[in-house]
């Protein structure tokens, strides 16, 4: 996986903010950089926010880093940490996926036709 991968599967998950905060997944969301300055490495520092928590009034540019840690209790750190947790559990589910159409393939309960 490259960093380009990551910043897509990571533009495919829901909310962090609002999963940590609500545990609700909302979709639709950007991604966004917890760190200003761009090298290989910040290219994997990536959250998805939706459009509202990421530049809305209520959301990280809007209120500040320091506004939205306030308010929502939240810090790069456990942006980072929830946004991997949802990564790993997207990523089982797809894992998951793959095997049972495997297993259906074996047992010729579906063709490679329907796929």
């Amino acid at each position: 996986m490259n960093t380009n991968d990551w910043k897509e599967l990571v533009a495919g998950l829901p909310c962090v903010a609002t999963f940590l905060t609500q545990g609700k997944r909302v979709y639709g969301c950007e991604v966004h950089h917890l760190e200003s300055v761009r090298d290989n490495l910040s290219e994997w520092l990536v959250v998805p926010l939706t459009p509202e928590m990421h530049r809305g009034p209520n959301g990280l540019h809007g209120l500040s880093r320091r506004g939205f840690y306030t308010r929502y209790k939240l810090d790069d750190l456990a942006l980072m940490a929830g946004t991997i947790q949802l990564a790993l559990q997207t990523l089982e589910l797809r894992h998951h996926g793959d095997i049972a159409i495997r297993d259906a393939l074996i047992q010729e309960t579906i063709s490679p036709e329907k796929l």
